[in-house]
This record gives C-alpha cells, structure tokens and sequence, in this order.
C-alpha cells in the first residue's frame, strides 16, 4: 500500500522564501564571476559559492521523500534516488507524535528544505531520530529494535495501523514457516 508524502502550506511559504534567498545569492555570485575581471581569488570564492549552493538543491531534491509504501515485508520510504528500506519484522513500536513532543529539536546532521527534511536530530523526548518528512504534522515514529528511530510524516495517519497489521501477519508468517 502506498502513502502519499505532500507538503504543508506552511512548510512551502517558509522554505520557498528561503529558496529565493538562495537564488538571490546565486546572482550575485554569477555577477561577481562576470565582473571578476581574471581575479583568481574571486573567482574561486564565487565559484565556491555557487557549487555550495547548488550541491545543496542537489541533495535536498534527491533524498527528500516523496512517498512511502508497505510491501509484506518492509516499509519504503520512496525517493528520487536510494529508496530506503526498513524490515517490518524489525519494527518495535509504532506511535504518532504530538506536537509538544517536536518543539525542542537538535537537527545534528541533514537538509531542510522546500522539497521535504532528510535528516538527524535529536530530541529529549525520544532521542536520536532521522527524519523523512515532509511537513508539520501526521508525525509517525517509529522504534526498530536496533535503537534506530525513524519519523514519518504521511499525509493519512491509517499507515499506522496498516504497518500494525502487516508486522502482524508477517510474524504469523514467519511463525508458520519456522514451526510448521
């Protein structure tokens, strides 16, 4: 079953200011290499600039999600390049976050951007987490039994009691084949 990942209103206007802060600087840059006149050192910090900020748009676009899905076994978290993938069997808790819980985060590593959040933070109500969101609600995390927590951020909340389901029958399943 496939979920969709869409962004909020809000998310886009914040982001999309940003993004525009972001092409504004690249002008600037690109106007900064006409008018360099050969300078060697100018010319190196505006190339720099541009490279950063393009490698950066780059990033944010390829692994932001754009959906998620639940085979039998796993759960994909679908993305222009590298989906991820996480086993269903190794999933120990699945639960929604409220809001409250999301108000003091540490981002540690990753990219926020207009196209989704692909990143570590850290929280004291849950610890380390890596985000594959898309927006500021429907949050879903979830606990896998190697300490690895992951959020979610659906666009439907049913995900929770599909994925319930699905682990489910695929212990049932391994219960069989294990057992007879």
């Amino acid at each position: 079953m496939k979920y969709k990942a869409s962004k909020d209103t809000t998310v886009i206007v914040m982001n999309t200011i940003a993004c525009l802060i972001v092409v504004v600087s690249g002008y600037f840059s690109i106007m900064g290499l006409i008018n360099s006149q050969g300078k060697l050192s100018i010319v190196l910090m505006h190339s720099t600039i541009l490279l950063l900020m393009i490698g950066i748009i780059l990033f944010a676009y390829l692994f932001a999600p754009r959906a998620y899905s639940i085979t039998e076994n796993y759960l994909i978290i679908h993305r222009p390049i590298s989906n991820k993938v996480f086993s269903l069997q190794s999933i120990d808790d699945i639960r929604q976050i409220n809001k409250n819980e999301m108000k003091v985060l540490i981002q540690t590593l990753g990219i926020t951007s207009v196209l989704g959040k692909y990143s570590r933070n850290y929280s004291h109500h849950f610890g380390n987490v890596m985000f594959y969101a898309t927006k500021r609600d429907n949050y879903v995390l979830i606990s896998f039994n190697n300490t690895k927590k992951i959020l979610i951020t659906p666009d439907e909340l049913s995900i929770i009691d599909y994925l319930l389901e699905q682990k489910r029958i695929g212990i049932k399943r391994w219960f069989k084949s294990s057992w007879g």
